[in-house]
């Protein structure tokens, strides 16, 4: 009897046919998406209004000196000519630059190391 029972058990599953639901592709996002162009390949579109011509203008400022401020050239060129120098500090620094950087050179302060000073100090300790 459990052959017979198996046996129609079998034919039962064999009889019933199984449907299975057709596959459906999953929808994704970028499938509707149109195909992009190759941004090199396009030409450029022309412009509709020229590009404006920007006018170049100077500096906006320069560095002087105050003690640069011009002076009465010609009177000081009169003086010189006219034998003996009296010329003040400010016109002599006025009329030289050079002699200005150089007076700057010494009259500036600097940033010196503690340890040079440190090994200046030992060293005059040692002397003594």
């Amino acid at each position: 009897m459990k052959k017979a029972a198996e046996s129609q058990s079998k034919n039962r599953s064999s009889e019933v046919p199984v449907m299975q639901a057709p596959h459906k592709p999953k929808m994704m996002p970028y499938v509707l998406v149109p195909p992009m162009t190759n941004p090199i390949k396009t030409k450029p579109k022309p412009w509709e209004e020229p590009i404006p011509t920007i006018e170049k203008r100077g500096p906006a400022y320069r560095h002087r000196a105050p003690v640069e401020d011009k002076r009465d050239m010609n009177e000081m060129l009169g003086r010189l000519l006219g034998g003996t120098i009296t010329f003040t500090t400010e016109e002599i620094l006025t009329m030289a630059p050079e002699l200005r950087e150089a007076m700057k050179k010494i009259v500036s302060k600097k940033r010196i190391a503690v340890e040079e000073e440190r090994e200046a100090q030992y060293l005059n300790e040692l002397e003594e």
